[in-house]
C-alpha cells in the first residue's frame, strides 16, 4: 500500500491542462503588460499555470522596449521615479531602472541648501535612518553625504551619568513616556535600560491623580485625562469606572443634537459630527444606530436625472449591471441597462448607459494622496472605459456615454438614444465623436499604450452571463424566506451571488438565523436527508450533498461519520516517469511546483519523497 498515494480531483477550470494556440498567442502578447494574475483571470486558469506556460514558451525574459515606452520613461523618470513608470508600463521597477541607466537618464538627486542644513543639524543626533525619513532619501545616501561633509553620528545608546540619574528619579513614578521626552531617547531604550538597572514602574494611582479624575473626567473624558496624567486611555476608563465616575458627554444627547442628527445623518453620514460640537464621528454613528437612523448614500445628479427620465417614459431598466467576462481584475459595472423590448427583460439589454463624472477626464483630489496617485487613478479609469467600449463594439451592444458637462442636454441625448439605438454601435455620444469625447490633456504615448492594452484584453473576452448588482424584489423575498434556516452557500448558489453578498444583504434587511438551541427545527436530520446522504455521499462527496440539502459541509461530514458512511478513496500508483521527475527536480523546485506538473497534491509529493528516502541538500 506504500506505492498508492491519494490523488485529489482538480478544479473544473483547470482540468484541461492542454493549452490552445489562441491561449498561447494571448499569453505571448499580454504576459509582460498585464502580469500573471490578470492573464490567469481572463484565461480562467491559475497564475502558477500561466507562469509555467510562460517559462515553457521562453517569454519570461522582458522583451524589447518600444518607442512609446521609452518616451514615457524619458518624460517621467527624472521627476516621478521608477516605481511610477513601472506601474504605467506594466514592467518591474528594476527593469525600468536598468533601461534608464542604458539611456543615460538619472533622477534629480541634487542636495539643496535646506537639506544639507538639516543634515548638519540632526544627523549627529538622529543618525542616517532618522534623517532619511524626513528627506525622502535612502539611509545609505544620507550616510555618504554626511561623510563627505565631515559629519559624524554620536551614538545615543551610551548612557551618561546624568541620564541615569534622571531615569532613577522619574521612571518609577512618571513612567516611560515622560522619561523618554525628558532625556530625549526612545521609549524602548528607556524601558530596556531601566530593566538592566533593576528599576520598576510603580503603576499604583496616587490621591492627586484620583482627585484629578474626579474633578475633570466628567467634562473632558478619558482622552483628555490620559494627556494630563500620562496614562493610557484604557487605564483612565477602568479607574474611572472603579471610582464610579461617568463621562457625561457619552450619555446625554440634547434634543437639538438629536434633531441635527435626524436631519443630516441620512444625507451626510459620519460627517454630521462637524455640525455638532464635542461629538466624534463614532459617537454620531453609535447614536444614529440606537435611534434607527441609517445613512443613505446619495447618487450623482446625472444618475438621478437619467432615472427620472426613464421612469417618466416607462422604460424598464436595471442599475449597476455587469457581464460575467467583461472585467479588468474585477467585473466592470455599467450604470444602466435599458430594455425596450419587454420579452428581453432581464437577460438581453437593448442598450447600456454610462454617466462619466469629472474624475474620468481630470485628476480629482478626493483624498490626501500624492499627485502621481491622482494621475494613476485617472489613467486606470481611462483603461477601464476603453475596455468597456471595446467590449460593447465586439458584441454589438449599443453604448451611450454622457459627459459631466452635458447635464442640461441629458433628456435630449436619452431621447435620441432611444429613437436611434442602432447608430450607437459606432459612436457613443450624439454631439461628440469618440476622439472628441475625451479631452486631450493626457500624454499621447500613455493613451496609445492604454488603447493597446484594452484591445489585447478584448480579443479573448467572451460575453458571459448578464446580471445586476442591485437586488431585485424576488431575490429579497427568496432571501427572507430561506435565510433563517438555510445555509448561506446554498442561498448564494440559488441566486448566483457570493456568500458575503448574501450575508451583507441579510444584515441590511435585519434578518437573523434561528437559534442554534432550536434542535427540532435546525439540527434534526430528516429521513429524506439521511437517505440522500447514504446514496450520494460515497460517490459525490460532502460538498455536493451540502448544496442539495442546504447544510454546511462540516455538518454533512459529521453526520456521515455517525452513520458510518465513508467516501471512496481514489488511489493511483506512481509511475517510473513521475518518480524520475520527482528525483530530478526535487532539489531545484518546490514540491508545490512539482505537484502542479504531475497533477498531484503537495502532500502526495512529500509522502513519495519520504518513501524514496530522498534528502534535499541545504545550500
Amino acid at each position: 500500500m506504500s506505492n498508492y498515494i491519494r490523488k485529489t480531483p482538480r478544479k473544473e477550470q483547470n482540468s484541461d491542462k492542454n493549452w490552445s494556440k489562441k491561449e498561447d498567442h494571448f499569453l505571448i502578447e499580454n504576459y509582460h503588460t498585464l502580469g500573471s494574475k490578470a492573464v490567469a483571470e481572463l484565461l480562467h486558469r491559475v497564475p502558477a499555470a500561466c507562469r509555467n506556460r510562460a517559462y515553457h514558451l521562453n517569454i519570461t525574459r522582458v522583451l524589447g522596449w518600444s518607442l512609446e515606452e521609452e518616451q514615457i520613461l524619458v518624460q517621467n523618470y527624472a521627476n516621478k521615479g521608477a516605481g511610477w513608470v513601472a506601474k504605467q508600463l506594466g514592467r518591474s521597477k528594476s527593469c525600468c531602472i536598468a533601461r534608464a541607466g542604458k539611456l543615460g537618464i538619472k533622477r534629480d538627486y541634487h542636495w539643496t541648501k535646506t537639506q544639507t542644513d538639516y543634515l548638519k543639524k540632526y544627523y549627529p543626533i538622529v543618525g542616517a535612518v532618522g534623517v532619511a525619513s524626513f528627506l525622502n532619501r535612502s539611509p545609505n545616501t544620507c550616510q555618504v553625504k554626511a561623510s563627505s561633509l565631515g559629519i559624524q553620528y554620536v551614538d545615543q545608546l551610551k548612557w551618561s551619568k546624568e541620564d541615569e540619574q534622571l531615569l532613577t528619579e522619574h521612571y518609577p513614578r512618571d513612567g516611560v513616556i515622560a522619561v523618554a521626552k525628558l532625556i530625549g531617547k526612545s521609549e524602548s531604550a528607556c524601558r530596556s535600560h531601566a530593566a538592566t538597572m533593576g528599576l520598576n514602574f510603580d503603576n499604583s494611582w496616587t490621591k492627586e491623580e484620583e482627585n484629578i479624575i474626579k474633578e475633570y473626567y466628567p467634562r473632558f473624558g478619558p482622552s483628555g485625562i490620559s494627556v494630563l496624567l500620562n496614562r493610557t486611555h484604557s487605564a483612565c476608563v477602568s479607574r474611572a469606572s472603579k471610582l464610579g465616575i461617568i463621562f457625561e458627554n457619552t450619555l446625554k444627547w440634547t434634543k437639538e443634537e438629536t434633531g441635527i442628527l435626524r436631519q443630516y445623518y441620512p444625507l451626510e453620514g459620519a460627517k454630521v459630527a462637524e455640525r455638532i460640537n464635542g461629538r466624534s464621528a463614532s459617537a454620531c454613528m453609535n447614536c444614529a444606530g440606537r435611534l434607527g437612523i441609517s445613512y443613505k448614500q446619495t447618487e450623482s445628479m446625472g444618475v438621478h436625472v437619467i432615472k427620472k427620465f426613464l421612469d417618466y417614459k416607462g422604460i424598464r431598466y436595471q442599475q449597476e449591471v455587469v457581464f460575467e467576462n467583461c472585467k479588468y481584475k474585477n467585473k466592470l459595472r455599467f450604470d444602466f441597462a435599458i430594455f425596450l423590448v419587454e420579452q428581453d427583460f432581464p437577460d438581453k439589454p437593448t442598450g447600456l448607459i454610462e454617466f462619466d463624472g469629472l474624475q474620468h477626464f481630470r485628476p480629482v483630489h478626493f483624498f490626501d494622496f500624492q499627485e502621481y496617485k491622482y494621475e494613476s487613478a485617472l489613467q486606470n479609469l481611462r483603461l477601464r472605459d476603453e475596455i468597456k467600449n471595446n467590449f460593447c463594439q465586439q458584441f454589438c451592444i449599443p453604448l451611450l456615454r454622457i459627459r459631466y458637462n452635458q447635464g442640461e442636454q441629458i433628456n435630449e441625448i436619452l431621447s435620441d438614444f432611444i429613437a436611434h439605438v442602432e447608430t450607437y454601435l459606432i459612436s457613443f455620444n450624439p454631439f461628440l465623436s469618440n476622439e472628441e469625447y475625451y479631452e486631450g490633456d493626457e500624454d499621447a504615448s500613455t493613451a496609445i499604450v492604454q488603447h493597446e492594452n484594452a484591445k489585447n484584453i478584448a480579443e479573448l473576452q467572451t460575453k458571459g452571463a448578464f446580471y445586476s448588482f442591485r437586488w431585485t424584489k424576488d431575490e429579497c423575498t427568496f432571501l427572507r424566506d430561506n435565510y433563517s434556516y438555510k445555509d448561506a452557500m446554498w442561498i448564494a448558489n440559488r441566486l448566483g451571488r457570493t456568500c458575503s453578498a448574501c450575508e451583507n444583504k441579510a444584515r441590511k434587511l435585519k434578518l437573523k438565523r434561528r437559534s442554534p438551541n432550536c434542535y427540532h427545527y435546525r439540527c434534526a436530520w430528516s429521513v429524506v436527508e439521511d437517505n440522500l446522504l447514504k446514496v450520494y455521499y460515497e460517490e459525490k462527496g460532502a460538498q455536493w450533498v451540502a448544496d442539495q440539502i442546504g447544510r454546511t459541509v462540516s455538518a454533512c461530514q459529521h453526520r456521515a461519520s455517525r452513520m458510518q458512511v465513508k467516501k471512496k478513496k481514489h488511489f493511483t500508483r506512481w509511475t517510473k516517469e513521475e518518480d524520475d521527475i520527482l528525483i530530478k527536480f526535487h532539489k531545484k523546485k518546490t514540491h508545490q511546483d512539482i505537484a502542479q506538473v504531475l497533477m498531484r497534491t503537495k502532500q502526495a509529493c512529500d509522502n513519495r519523497v519520504r518513501i524514496l528516502k530522498i534528502k534535499k541538500k541545504i545550500s
